[in-house]
């Protein structure tokens, strides 16, 4: 059985086998088709359950025939994955966060490993409708834990 685990924090919002935390980089945010300031914390983690002693808030999407199972073991969220399926998102750690604003900076960060070495990708986007992506990266996951970031700037209010 694969494993691939996952510590500090998540939001993984569609990441096939990645979690994340994402913190907004700025103090205010300025929505100008509403003329109004929305005031967010800088440096806030947008994940309630940051240490992943639990899976509350964190789901597991399989699709294509794949079979994986999500706990939380020694701060870290663990995906055992038996089959990968057949659609190279077939397996999806998530974590819903709403609101994000349009010009708000946020950094995706999060650490990772695995015990099989493979390609995987991480990124924020809408859980519905079209699926907009906001942010993508792509990285080779390896036996040893390795940080993952990303800071992108909301294009759009999500």
């Amino acid at each position: 059985m694969n494993r691939i685990a996952v510590k500090t924090a998540a939001v993984c919002l569609a990441a096939s086998m990645a979690v994340a935390s994402v913190y907004p980089s700025v103090s205010t945010v300025k929505d100008t088709a509403e003329n109004k300031v929305v005031y967010a914390e800088a440096g806030k983690n947008l994940i309630d359950n940051p240490e992943c002693k639990t899976t509350e808030g964190f789901g597991l999407y399989l699709d294509g025939g794949a079979v994986a199972e999500l706990s939380a073991k020694d701060g870290a969220l663990d995906v055992s994955i038996e089959d990968v399926g057949k659609l190279n998102y077939g397996v999806q750690l998530n974590y819903a966060i709403i609101p994000l604003y349009k010009d708000g900076v946020y950094r995706l960060s999060f650490d990772i490993k695995s015990d099989v070495e493979r390609y995987t990708e991480a990124l924020v986007q809408m859980d519905g409708g079209d699926y907009t992506s906001y942010v993508w990266k792509g990285f080779d996951v390896t036996t040893e834990w390795q940080t993952v970031e990303k800071e992108f700037t909301m294009a759009k209010e999500a």
